[in-house]
């Protein structure tokens, strides 16, 4: 019996996402994207995002970001783009010289950092927060 093409993509996925860093990354973006979803789409429909990152990780139910169903697309599609980062190490996207994601996404991601990025040096991410600044600023 063959695989289905859902199945080798999710395993490419899992081979991508286990290269260092790669799932904190994803994880990070996903809280991101639930700060920015609660605060700029408050009536949409919302619910634990589905990535396979949060799989790995054996992250529970209730720890997981809760967003609608536009951001729980653009957390999958970032999801696979840091799977598929040919990059090594792999930069920030804003940084990179090649431009994987999709315009639309891409300015998606941009909403997405500018509205959490400041936010996040009074979360629990003010290490991650300020280690991204630095790193950004040396280069």
């Amino acid at each position: 019996m063959s695989e289905t093409k859902p199945d080798i993509q999710k395993e490419r996925i899992i081979q991508g996402l286990n290269r260092p860093g790669h799932i904190s990354d994803v994880e990070l973006m996903a809280d991101f994207t639930a700060w920015y979803c609660k605060a700029k789409h408050k009536e949409r429909p919302k619910a634990p995002a589905e990535l396979v990152s949060y799989e790995l990780s054996e992250t529970p139910v209730q720890k997981r970001a809760v967003v609608c169903e536009e951001c729980a697309e653009f957390l999958q599609y970032s999801e696979k783009r840091t799977a598929f980062c040919t990059q090594d190490p792999k930069p920030f996207c804003a940084n990179c010289s090649i431009k994987c994601y999709a315009s639309r996404m891409q300015e998606y991601s941009r909403k997405v950092m500018r509205y959490s990025g400041p936010r996040s040096l009074f979360s629990r991410h003010a290490f991650l927060a300020l280690k991204h600044i630095l790193k950004q600023n040396e280069l």
